[in-house]
């Protein structure tokens, strides 16, 4: 919905290093250390947002991102609810400012 959305995001500060993200819209973002992202390889990026879990089990505020089994964020940082049907993977139907070019999945 628009100004209560999350979008998650990798972001290329070049030399092959990306930042991992959380863009919280109306109150910022929460981003990783640069990590190297090696071209050519199939990657594993896991994904833990509180907003779409029960909080009996994740905290409605967690976020936490792996890279190939590494985590590179784990913070609490607020989230909007999320209802069934309102995500979306691989593009940014509302144009948050932190998509850039998308790759459809």
């Amino acid at each position: 919905m628009a100004g209560a959305a999350d979008g998650v995001f990798l972001r290329s500060v070049g030399g092959g290093r990306y930042i991992f993200g959380l863009d919280h819209w109306g109150t910022g973002k929460v981003e990783s250390a640069p990590t190297v992202v090696a071209p050519g390889v199939a990657h594993t990026v896991e994904i833990e947002l509180g907003s779409l879990f029960t909080p009996e089990s994740v905290p409605p505020d967690r976020v936490r991102m792996w890279f190939n089994g590494v985590v590179v964020i784990d913070a609490k940082h607020p989230l909007h609810p999320v209802k069934p049907g309102q995500m979306t993977v691989g593009r940014s139907p509302l144009g948050m400012p932190t998509a850039g070019r998308f790759l459809e999945v």
